[in-house]
C-alpha cells in the first residue's frame, strides 16, 4: 500500500495541489498540521483536504485562539515582536469560522496500526505534541525518551518545515518537510511516500515544483513580512 504524508501546507493551495498530482494514486493521506497562517487560501486548503477520501489528519500549532497567545511558546521560543505578530494576525484573519471550527475539532495525535505496524502521528514531538520539535541533532537522551514514549516502530512528525527521518531505539521518525513553506533552502513543496508493496516500509522523500512565483506575488501584494523568504526556501521568521 502507498500512503501520503504531508504537513505545514500553510495555506498554499497551489503547493497542495501539486503534491496531490505528483503524489499518484495512494490509498491513505496523513496530514500532520498546520493547514493555515502565512498563505492566502487556508479555507480552500482544508476543503480540499475534506474532499479527500481516504485521510488521518491532526492538529497543527496554527488556528485561531491558539497563535495569537504563542508568545514564548515551542522550543525554542518562536519569535515575538511586531513582524511575527503581523505574520499571525494575517494569517489567521482570513480563516473562516467553518474551517476554525474544524481545525479546532481535530485530535493532537493519532495512532494508526498500518499493515500491522503501529504508527503515531504528531504534528511537534512525541512528549509535546504541540510545541515540541524533532530531529536527529537533538540531545540522544530527549530523542530516547520520545522513541520510548512513542509505543510505536514509526513516528511521522511535522513543524520543523525540514524534511528527512533517522531511526532511535528501533522507532523510525519521519518528517516529510513543508508542502507550503519549506525552511531547508529547497523551495520546492516537500513530502513523503511510505510505501509497503515491497513487503516492507520504505520512506521516499518527495519535492515537487510549483508555481512558488505566482504564490509569491500575492503574499508581497498582501504586504506579508518576509515574503521574499518563500523564493530560496528560508523560514518566514527570518529577516
Amino acid at each position: 500500500m502507498r500512503y501520503l504524508v504531508i504537513s505545514d501546507l500553510h495555506a498554499s493551495i497551489v503547493a497542495l495541489d501539486a503534491v496531490l498530482e505528483d503524489s499518484g494514486p495512494v490509498d491513505l493521506v496523513l496530514a500532520l498540521g498546520d493547514y493555515v497562517g502565512f498563505g492566502l487560501h487556508p479555507n480552500e486548503v482544508v476543503n480540499r483536504l475534506r474532499g479527500l477520501p481516504n485521510m488521518a489528519i491532526i492538529k497543527g500549532n496554527w488556528y485561531p485562539g491558539f497563535q495569537e497567545d504563542y508568545a514564548g511558546a515551542g522550543n525554542p521560543p518562536r519569535p515575538y515582536n511586531p513582524i511575527s505578530k503581523r505574520i499571525v494576525s494575517m494569517g489567521l484573519s482570513i480563516v473562516s469560522p467553518e474551517t476554525e471550527a474544524y481545525l479546532k475539532s481535530l485530535p493532537e495525535r493519532t495512532r494508526l496500526n498500518l499493515e500491522e505496524v503501529p504508527v503515531l502521528m504528531v504534528h511537534g514531538s512525541v512528549l509535546d505534541p504541540m510545541w515540541g520539535y524533532l530531529t536527529q541533532e537533538l540531545d540522544p537522551e530527549l530523542l530516547e525518551s520520545n522513541a520510548r514514549a512513542s509505543y510505536a516502530r514509526m513516528v511521522l512528525h511535522g513543524d520543523t518545515h525540514l524534511q528527512g527521518s533517522f531511526d532511535v531505539d528501533g522507532v523510525t521518525f519521519v518528517n516529510p518537510g513543508s508542502t507550503g513553506w519549506p525552511s531547508d533552502g529547497d523551495p520546492r513543496a516537500a513530502y513523503c511516500i511510505v510505501d509497503s508493496e515491497s513487503g516492507s516500509f520504505e520512506v521516499d522523500m518527495r519535492r515537487v515544483s510549483y508555481n512558488v512565483e505566482m504564490v509569491h506575488r500575492e503574499l508581497v501584494d498582501a504586504g506579508l513580512p518576509n515574503a521574499d523568504n518563500i523564493l530560496i526556501g528560508r523560514s518566514i521568521w527570518e529577516d
